[in-house]
């Protein structure tokens, strides 16, 4: 068994936060790699005898069982709910489908996206590089907030963000581009400021603007009775 230890500088989630992004913060302001955070939450060894792969990283983010919540928050000094409300369980049969057994998002099932996400350069320009979650979503492509299309990919290195899993053995600094280098070093980072890249702007009343709301409206309701549901919510 994994065993927590609490964290000697906490960070309270964003609202909506992907939990990659949180333990990625608080890394960053311990001046720690994220693999210590994650040892330190009991949600990896410490001290693995091997590189942590692509495929455990993932699995965390997708969902948790109650033991390795129940320890992310002791350590942490949140709740267990709101841990968990930070993975992709979050949005099971809301948005997506969650295979719980290989613990990952069935990809092939409606809006499901397995990997890599989209993001808006104004959100992490007003949050400090805090991720969220929805971003990952294959229902989200708009951001209400900023009336701006999400961007999917960077503009160093033509990659979607978020596809490759980030290295566990450095710090990450919030809001750049965690995709691999592939003019460095071997662990070496892209690092693009996400913040920086250009955005398109959408009409407010706009169509594009309206049907994200309803979107979400829908994901957030449970259930929706608008056009050809209107008989049959």
């Amino acid at each position: 068994m994994t065993h927590a230890r609490t964290l000697p500088i906490r960070l309270v989630p964003h609202p909506g936060e992907a939990i990659d992004s949180w333990w990625e913060a608080m890394a960053h302001r311990l001046g720690a790699n994220t693999g210590d955070v994650l040892s330190a939450m009991g949600l990896l060894p410490r001290n693995p005898s091997s590189p942590v792969s692509s495929g455990i990283l993932g699995h965390l983010v997708t969902l948790l069982d109650e033991d390795q919540a129940a320890r992310a928050a002791w350590s942490s000094g949140v709740t267990p709910a709101e841990v968990q409300a930070m993975t992709l369980a979050h949005y099971d049969r809301l948005a997506h489908m969650v295979d719980a057994e290989r613990r990952r998002v069935a990809a092939r099932h409606v809006w499901g996206r397995a990997r890599g996400s989209r993001y808006c350069p104004a959100c992490l320009a007003d949050n400090g590089g805090r991720w969220k979650l929805r971003w990952r979503l294959g229902w989200s492509f708009a951001c209400l907030d900023h009336h701006l299309l999400l961007v999917d990919t960077c503009p160093r290195c033509s990659r979607m963000p978020r596809h490759f899993p980030a290295t566990t053995r450095h710090s990450l600094s919030p809001g750049r581009c965690h995709s691999p280098s592939e003019k460095d070093a071997p662990l070496a980072r892209c690092g693009q400021p996400f913040e920086e890249v250009p955005a398109l702007a959408l009409a407010v009343q706009g169509p594009v603007i309206a049907a994200q709301k309803l979107i979400e409206e829908a994901i957030s309701r449970g259930r929706t009775d608008f056009g050809v549901y209107q008989d049959y919510p």
